[in-house]
């Protein structure tokens, strides 16, 4: 019998691992601490599209997507 497998907690784990990433990477790059991190990474359209299943952003190196963050925050 075929079993079909739900990689939804795949996909959130990618996208967890990711956003770790480059929180960590904003609080090395311009000193801020986790709060002022996580507010820009999570209220940003680049989470947003991270975080739609439909964009495949997640299947990207973390490098590159902080890269477009950057971008879009202007830093």
């Amino acid at each position: 019998m075929l079993e079909l497998k739900d990689n939804s907690n795949d996909i959130d784990y990618e996208v967890s691992e990711i956003g770790g990433k480059i929180m960590e990477q904003l609080i090395l790059d311009f000193n801020y601490n986790e709060e002022k991190a996580a507010d820009l990474f999570f209220s940003s359209a680049i989470f947003g599209k991270l975080a739609d299943v439909e964009t495949k952003f997640y299947l990207k190196d973390w490098q590159e997507i902080y890269k477009m963050l950057k971008k879009e925050l202007n830093l």
